[in-house]
């Protein structure tokens, strides 16, 4: 959930309760000041009802005058009291109870005390009241529209920088070189944070060229010893006179050197698909390219002796084709080493999915580990176990999901993708 929508979800849950509170707070202040109203009003009728009620002949228990009801009860002896209270009559022609505000009231007519009860109807009152409290309600609820309404354009046009910086980061690549300009804003808030992330931007571009440039230099530096180290130890095999254990240890050197080399080479390769450095990207056909791949492979599959079983379907992707070529090569690379003398592989290529599978012995370690750098079973041999981590790498650039499993003597690598 955005944060605009978030806000916007509380102001609103706020505005409803102001609104119900507020609605309750006007209809009781308006009950209120029409009770005391209609309060005034009774009490001035209080003198000419007692005026009428003494030049009348009998007094009736129940007199209805106009909107008014008048009760008479006699009284043994006179007290001063007065009350006001709510009460309701039944109305025969609506069919239903009215509400009406009694004053009662005790009197002395013609030398009797009695009680006089002079009720009030209070419908027009509370048409009024009604009316008056949906209007008040009405300008409420449009104020509370507003003031939503209002704070949403706010939020949005303030926030608009912090957005395009967002946007700048999401568009950021080290290949540019230029660190990020965010927008200028008048929010000091989003002013310190562009400023700290241009000099962020810019310090890691800055250690970014740094490690580029030690990574090259150090891999052809290293490159220059081991071919010098390869070449003396070819003439140090070459010549005779050697005896047993010399042309061993020779021979050592030699496979030293060349994983070492080989070392070398695919921790660069790590490193340069890890700064994303391989950005030439356009659409390749991934059938075109297992079928090239398993003809430059036919010699180590012969080696082996090898089955291979393929069912390829036309799939492009859009990808650099060095490391197009570099995740097939290492997926049949790994079928291959790691499989048993007339073994057999199976290739399957489907919209969305590419499926390799060899016949080997059961893996001796964990098979989470599989993808992790320089984590091989005991029976990898020379192997630099960095090949399916930097299958995992390549994936990770093109959101690719990487998984492994084996079942009943087969070993399944599975890469598969959305869309």
């Amino acid at each position: 959930m955005k944060l605009l929508q978030a806000t916007g979800r509380y102001y609103l849950a706020f505005s409803l309760l102001l609104f119900v509170l507020g609605g309750w707070i006007v209809y009781l202040a308006l009950s209120y000041f029409i009770d005391i109203e209609t309060d005034e009003r009774l009490m001035d009728a209080k003198p000419a009802l007692q005026f009428q009620l003494t030049e009348m002949d009998s007094l009736p228990a129940i007199l209805v005058i106009s909107d008014d009801v008048i009760e008479i009860s006699p009284l043994p002896d006179l007290e001063e009291y007065e009350h006001f209270s709510d009460t309701t009559f039944w109305d025969p022609i609506e069919k239903e109870f009215e509400p009406y505000r009694k004053f009662t009231f005790h009197s002395t007519i013609k030398g009797q005390p009695y009680r006089i009860a002079l009720s009030h109807t209070k419908l027009d009152s509370e048409a009024l009241m009604m009316t008056s409290l949906f209007a008040v309600l009405g300008i409420l609820l449009l104020l509370l529209l507003a003031i939503n309404l209002f704070n949403r354009y706010l939020s949005l046009q303030l926030w608009r920088p912090f957005y395009r910086t967002i946007q700048q980061i999401r568009g950021f690549t080290f290949d540019k070189g230029e660190p990020l300009t965010p927008p200028q804003t008048r929010i000091e808030e989003f002013e310190v944070l562009n400023n700290a992330l241009e000099l962020m931007t810019t310090k890691v571009l800055r250690d970014y060229r740094s490690l580029k440039q030690f990574t090259e230099n150090a891999s052809h530096e290293i490159q220059t010893p081991l071919a010098i180290i390869r070449s003396k130890v070819e003439l140090l095999i070459q010549r005779e006179g050697r005896d047993e254990k010399e042309l061993q240890a020779i021979q050592q050197i030699q496979e030293a050197a060349s994983r070492l080399s080989k070392l070398n080479s695919s921790l660069l390769l790590l490193a340069r698909i890890e700064n994303r450095q391989y950005t030439d990207t356009h659409e390749l056909s991934l059938k075109a390219l297992i079928e090239e791949k398993l003809d430059q492979l036919e010699p180590l599959i012969s080696a082996k002796n090898l089955s291979v079983h393929t069912r390829l379907a036309e799939v492009s992707r859009n990808m650099d084709s060095t490391l197009a070529e570099v995740l097939l090569n290492n997926l049949l690379i790994n079928a291959i080493k790691h499989n048993l003398p007339d073994g057999q592989i199976e290739i399957s290529l489907q919209q969305g999915q590419l499926r390799v599978r060899n016949t080997g012995t059961p893996l001796t370690g964990s098979p989470e580990g599989l993808f992790e750098r320089f984590r091989k079973g005991a029976e990898a041999g020379p192997s630099l176990g960095l090949g399916l981590a930097i299958v995992k790498e390549i994936c990770g650039i093109y959101g690719f999901d990487a998984g492994y499993e084996y079942k009943e003597g087969w070993h399944t690598l599975l890469i598969s993708w959305a869309g």
